[in-house]
């Protein structure tokens, strides 16, 4: 239910005009940390797997339980080093 009224959303023009003015007014009156925890707790768990590349191999770990396949996709430049593992 909550990913199909997030994809209803996002497809309203509403939502496309105005979210990123809200999320920058958000982080100017809540901050940036309230405001990454509201994202994080709310949508964000929709479309990304943590925050942090051991959050992502737990969750591919206990998806892998599950026996569902999952790539973990993470942007290598955002990484203050690369480790293989």
């Amino acid at each position: 239910m909550k990913k199909f009224l997030v994809y209803k959303l996002m497809g309203t023009d509403l939502f496309l005009n105005h979210s990123l003015a809200a999320m920058n007014l958000s982080y100017k009156i809540l901050g940036v940390r309230l405001t990454n925890f509201a994202i994080n707790n709310s949508v964000g768990s929709l479309f990304t797997a943590g925050e942090t590349i051991q959050t992502l191999v737990d969750d591919i770990a206990q998806l892998e339980k599950r026996n569902i396949s999952a790539i973990g996709n993470y942007v290598i430049e955002g990484l203050p080093e690369y480790n293989d593992e």
